[in-house]
């Protein structure tokens, strides 16, 4: 599950015993690693293949997931981040943001999220799996 580099993670749902794998995402992608809260998509099979490089005051994560929506909530918020994230997705995203209304992203093109806010990101219904090409927090 990890690498040999320290300041690299990797992981695959795959490796993940499946009655497992719901709360694995929740717990280490959503709320550890993203600092969200993350629901998958009940039509969907759940699928998370990552790496992520810590650098410092820095993280950059690379690899696809399965369709589900993300929520920074007034819980997480707590944590004092305010950080901002630049995510770019191959299927392009929607971002609600309660008082600011709803934004749309094309496909490949970043949005540049603040986490010291709350939003979500609902899951955009289609065929196939939604990819991102790259997340870079700081």
């Amino acid at each position: 599950m990890f690498s040999s580099a320290d300041n690299v993670v990797s992981f695959s749902l795959d490796d993940v015993p499946v009655q497992h794998r719901e709360a694995f995402i929740r717990d280490v992608c959503g709320r550890t690693q993203r600092r969200m809260e993350v629901s998958p998509h009940r039509d969907h099979t759940l699928k998370f293949d990552g790496t992520t490089v810590l650098l410092p005051d820095m993280m950059c994560t690379k690899g696809s997931v399965s369709l589900m929506a993300w929520e920074r909530t007034a819980e997480l918020m707590d944590d004092g981040n305010d950080d901002i994230m630049l995510s770019w997705n191959r299927g392009g995203s929607h971002v609600s943001m309660p008082g600011l209304g709803d934004f749309a992203a094309r496909p490949a093109v970043p949005a540049l999220l603040a986490l010291d806010r709350r939003f979500s990101v609902p899951p955009k219904i289609r065929p196939g799996r939604w990819r991102y090409n790259s997340s870079v927090r700081w």
